[in-house]
């Protein structure tokens, strides 16, 4: 039985089915060409302006994390420099550092004779430096401890230059201490 010979026994059978199955085609076939004339080129726009639309997004969240960064380096910065400020005392507490590198060396068992000291200024940061020079003998252990209990000091001090020497007695070191540290000018 041959294509044509079946449509005409469906056809005789039930004329609606036939007439049914060309409406769907025809109704396919016209979804088809109206999709690809009208709602294809506007899904394509629409996909590209989607596209821009998520790069101009990206975009602002790299700027937003640029900025934020910036933002908060520029904050830790001041933070820190705060905190710096608050290490550096006041020029009136120069004596107080004197008193303090005596202690540490009454402490250890050490004996400094005496202190010797010159002022500069810091350009532009209006502070002053000090550089502190002096000797101190000793055993090798409490020179330790006592380079250790400065190092470890609240105060901002910076060694300069350590020089160690062996004496003619036994077990005696010599120890010759460069020291800058800083102090605030002006008043509280």
């Amino acid at each position: 039985m041959s294509v044509v010979e079946r449509f005409k026994a469906v056809w005789r059978v039930n004329r609606w089915f036939p007439c049914l199955c060309l409406g769907l085609l025809v109704t396919v076939v016209v979804s088809f060409v109206w999709s690809n004339q009208r709602v294809l080129p506007k899904v394509g726009h629409l996909e590209q302006r989607f596209m821009e639309l998520q790069e101009q997004v990206r975009q602002a969240r790299r700027m937003a994390a640029t900025e934020g960064s910036q933002i908060s380096i520029v904050s830790q910065g001041r933070d820190d420099l705060k905190t710096f400020r608050q290490m550096v005392p006041l020029r009136e507490n120069f004596e107080q550092l004197i008193g303090e590198i005596f202690s540490l060396a009454d402490k250890v068992g050490l004996d400094i004779s005496s202190i010797s000291y010159g002022q500069g200024n810091v350009d532009g940061l209006n502070l002053q430096s000090y550089k502190l020079s002096f000797d101190v003998s000793g055993g090798y252990r409490q020179l330790k401890q006592f380079l250790s209990l400065i190092e470890s000091s609240e105060r901002l001090i910076v060694v300069d230059s350590i020089s160690l020497s062996g004496r003619g007695e036994k077990d005696v070191v010599s120890l010759k201490l460069t020291l800058t540290t800083f102090f605030r000018m002006g008043k509280a």
